[in-house]
């Protein structure tokens, strides 16, 4: 029979309704909770070791099969890269990893009353996220104890004092003939976030310690002038207990000898190459007429040979004593001369001024200019350099009496000191130098300018040293110098920029006036540097007084 509504029946219609949109909406929830839920957080945990054979720190054990299970499936990636084994006896073996295990057969036996350390590198990760498992080491022995003696302590970078994490620390074994540069150590560790290592399972002997921290190539040798190391001068003797509170310092070394490279003619030059950049040029010619027609300019690695004379192509001895910035030299005897056909030069002739235009300078500051030339200078006009004070409406014309070159005539100092009072603007109008090659510098206004006071702010406070000799260095955050001093007392800096500041003592411990950084063929460690933070920020308008820093003389560790 039909069903009919009225007012009352709607009602019942509209419950009925409701309850059947209800089933249906749990009907659908129910059926969405049977799977198992998506999304969620991301898993950041490494594989867990659950088992191993041999385990860690066992004795006696005499197998040549290893076998390692986790809590859950594994990927190992460059496994014969990563893993380091201690002693290294060029073992070879065989690997396999599936699920969540890794074995390894190796094709001879251990040798006998040996402590071994496995250390798995960054070999080893899940499967899922690639969460690498680091620090993952396992100590055994194939005889009755284990080696249980250790090394541990610090590593921070030298000049700054900030901790140095992934560091790699190792010992060397001085009854063998392998060191740093051309062997991986026989016992090492990582530094952690907090720049802190040990070394376990080591056994009685004398050992050199070190610490590397590689920046490109990965060999754990130290070969290159970019890495970073750091090393004890003495050497570490273990005998019956382990040895603590060891600080590394961090610094960088110049492994390559300053040599020539190439010395022949080029274009319109001469040019002579090292494999270092030149800091100083000393030049002599065999016939000294040639002083006045050979000229050189020094540029990084090249030092270069102009002619004034292009039709003279003769070839002249040439006794050339070079130094680089770390004061090693280069004594050596060349043939200098030209190509009779020469193309056009790919170097343009110009110069560059200190200070640059555009610097600023406190009221009352003074300072002379100085040109750096391309090339040497041939010809100059001299009354092409003059100079306004302020509003002045007239040009002020600089005597070449004021005029110093150096020799080859690549650089002139302005003995005419500029005083700041108010702006200063300097013209070079056009061709005022030349060149030998008669190229001719355009026209440059130098524009300098007076700082507003209110910019900056004030430091100033005393010292007090255990050390009669220091270098005092004031930091910016970033860790550039901005002001030094030497065995200060009490400190005053005015026109400093804002910013936190922090200040850096460099100690001179032989007290022979300069701070020295080691040197490490010889295994002289640095001189040593302390870090001061200023606590406050200065801001413009500041004064921060009454800072107070003292350098003691620490104690000698019992190590």
């Amino acid at each position: 029979m039909p069903l009919h509504f009225g007012k009352k029946d709607n009602l019942q219609k509209s419950t009925f309704q409701t309850l059947m949109v209800s089933i249906a909406f749990l009907s659908l929830w129910g059926c969405a909770s049977v799977g198992a839920p998506t999304g969620g957080p991301i898993d950041k945990i490494p594989p867990r070791l659950i088992f191993s054979s041999p385990k860690d720190q066992q004795i006696n054990f005499q197998e040549q099969h290893l076998e390692f299970a986790f809590d859950e499936p594994i990927k190992v990636q460059a496994l014969k890269k990563n893993l380091s084994i201690t002693p290294d006896e060029n073992q070879d073996y065989r690997f396999k990893a599936f699920k969540n295990k890794l074995t390894l057969d190796f094709e001879e036996p251990f040798s006998k009353k040996t402590t071994y350390i496995f250390d798995f590198g960054e070999a080893i990760s899940d499967m899922t996220e690639n969460n690498k498992l680091r620090n993952f080491r396992i100590a055994f022995s194939t005889g009755e104890y284990i080696d249980s003696l250790f090394v541990e302590g610090k590593v921070r970078h030298l000049l700054s004092q900030t901790r140095a994490k992934n560091c790699r620390v190792g010992l060397y074994d001085t009854e063998d003939t392998l060191d740093i540069q051309i062997a991986k150590p026989k016992y090492f560790a990582q530094t952690d976030t907090a720049g802190k290592f040990k070394i376990t399972n080591i056994r009685p002997s004398k050992y050199k310690l070190y610490a590397l921290l590689e920046t490109e190539k990965q060999d754990f040798k130290y070969n290159s002038s970019t890495e970073y190391i750091a090393f004890d001068s003495a050497l570490v003797e273990l005998i019956d207990i382990g040895k603590t509170d060891y600080e590394l310092n961090l610094t960088k070394y110049d492994l390559d000898t300053f040599r020539l490279k190439t010395a022949r003619p080029k274009r319109h030059y001469f040019e002579v190459n090292t494999n270092k950049p030149i800091a100083e040029a000393d030049v002599k010619f065999a016939d000294s007429t040639y002083d006045s027609v050979f000229f050189y300019k020094t540029e990084g690695i090249t030092l270069r040979f102009f002619n004034k004379n292009l039709d003279k192509t003769d070839s002249i001895q040439t006794f050339l004593t070079l130094k680089d910035t770390s004061e090693n030299v280069i004594r050596d005897t060349i043939a200098v001369y030209f190509n009779a056909k020469r193309s056009k030069t790919s170097h343009p002739f110009d110069f560059t001024v200190t200070p640059a235009s555009g610097t600023t300078f406190h009221k009352a500051d003074s300072f002379q200019l100085q040109f750096d030339f391309s090339a040497p200078v041939a010809q100059t006009f001299t009354d092409s350099l003059t100079y306004r004070i302020g509003s002045d409406t007239l040009d002020n014309r600089i005597d070449s009496t004021q005029f110093v070159w150096n020799t080859p005539r690549t650089q002139l100092k302005i003995r005419h000191w500029f005083r700041m009072d108010s702006a200063l603007n300097v013209q070079v109008h056009p061709k005022m130098f030349a060149s030998f090659e008669k190229d001719s510098t355009s026209e440059r206004p130098l524009q300098y300018s007076l700082q507003n006071v209110e910019d900056f702010g004030e430091i100033s406070g005393e010292v007090r040293s255990e050390y009669p000799s220091f270098e005092f260095q004031l930091l910016d955050a970033n860790g550039n110098i901005e002001r030094k001093l030497q065995n200060p007392k009490t400190f005053h800096f005015d026109f400093l920029r804002t910013g936190r500041k922090k200040i850096r003592i460099l100690i001179d411990s032989n007290e022979n006036g300069i701070w020295e950084n080691g040197d490490f063929h010889t295994r002289i460690p640095p001189e040593e540097v302390r870090i001061f933070h200023i606590e406050q920020e200065l801001k413009a308008g500041w004064m921060i007084e009454d800072v107070f820093i003292e350098i003691k003389k620490e104690p000698q560790t019992n190590k």
